[in-house]
């Protein structure tokens, strides 16, 4: 089974509570034998701050120009405003 997990914050070297049970997750799913991916929107790319399992796929949907990651990026806008532009 395939389980996608979402962040609508930080992901590359954050040291926060919410990136932690983060990875956390993603490695228990991995452990479990799920096949995990993160998606996140960062102007930067990189990696996460905790460690973090090889299996375990990021998905940066601001470097992704699919139609998939753009409407998902629209998720992370909470600003109505700023949501309708970025669809335009």
């Amino acid at each position: 089974m395939r389980v996608l997990l979402a962040d609508s914050w930080r992901v590359v070297d954050s040291k926060g509570g919410t990136e932690k049970v983060l990875c956390n997750m993603a490695n228990a799913l991995i452990e479990r034998g799920y096949k995990v991916s993160i998606m996140f929107d960062e102007k930067i790319n990189g990696r996460p701050f905790f460690y973090l399992d090889e299996k375990v796929r990021l998905i940066n949907a601001h470097q992704k120009e699919t139609h998939i990651a753009l409407n998902i990026t629209n998720w992370f806008i909470f600003n109505r405003k700023k949501r309708e532009d970025r669809r335009e």
